[in-house]
């Protein structure tokens, strides 16, 4: 557990008597961590992290209600074409999350045996830290790539998801892998992510109960990325009031493509 974690713990009330289910939600919303935001130098790349947050502190909100079986916390944007995409489109990251820590909790036994035949001691306490170490490093990790160079394409974000959403229903071909590495370059790696699904992929073959866990995951997956394209698809047809244009990241400044999918200024 990490400092900025460690501190999480100290500020909440009775933290060490919650269950995992009331710590995770929390965990969320204070994403990306406090500690990225000393990285911020430019407006652009504080006004991300801010977005950022804002965005995990809504789902965090919503998957404290599906976990306590509280009321529906954004309900009320579901007045208008835009706000049901946006209310489906955060439902779709709490599905994938729930789905996620279901798969953790079955599988981290699996994942522990598989790394410590490293020869290295499994540094994680269980499958809450394993979780804590999947979803924090991969939501850091979404603002640690504006930090450098980075090009976000609106038709490729779209073709992207369409190709994960086909992964999630069924199987890619060797071409659409290709595409989806090509994709995907100047991603950061998230170790704990790909060393589990990695391990989860060949258990299950032999565990019913991890192969279960996992089609659920790829099942919810499946639903997020049709939640994505069709935000992004009803923005590009005109559908909907948000303009979601292409754009780079370049020494902290955030320049905007002049269409989708065109150069940028």
């Amino acid at each position: 557990m990490n400092e900025e974690q460690q501190q999480q713990i100290e500020l909440t009330p009775n933290w060490e008597q919650m269950k995992p289910e009331e710590k995770i939600p929390i965990f969320l919303a204070s994403l990306p961590h406090q500690r990225l935001k000393k990285l911020a130098k430019t407006e652009d790349l504080l006004e991300f992290w801010r977005q950022l947050r804002e965005h995990n502190e809504v789902v965090g909100a919503c998957l404290r209600a599906r976990f306590s079986g509280g009321d529906d916390p954004i309900a009320d944007w579901k007045k208008d074409k835009l706000g049901e995409l946006c209310h489906n489109f955060i439902w779709s990251n709490v599905d994938a999350f729930q789905a996620l820590w279901n798969l953790i909790q079955m599988s981290t036994g699996a994942v522990k045996k598989e790394f410590e035949k490293t020869g290295s001691d499994f540094p994680l306490n269980g499958a809450y830290d394993l979780f804590l170490q999947i979803v924090g490093t991969g939501r850091d990790n979404e603002f640690e790539s504006a930090l450098h160079y980075q090009k976000i394409s609106t038709q490729e974000t779209a073709e992207l998801w369409k190709l994960i959403r086909k992964a999630a229903w069924g199987t890619l071909n060797t071409k659409e892998i290709e595409k989806v590495k090509q994709l995907t370059k100047f991603e950061l790696k998230n170790f704990w992510l790909e060393f589990t699904f990695g391990v989860c992929k060949v258990k299950s073959k032999s565990d019913t109960q991890i192969a279960n866990k996992l089609a659920d995951y790829r099942r919810e997956v499946g639903r997020l990325a049709d939640a994505h394209h069709a935000l992004i698809s009803n923005s590009q047809k005109g559908r909907v009031p948000l303009k979601l244009p292409s754009y780079e990241w370049h020494n902290g400044q955030k320049k905007y493509a002049k269409r989708y999918g065109g150069t940028y200024s």
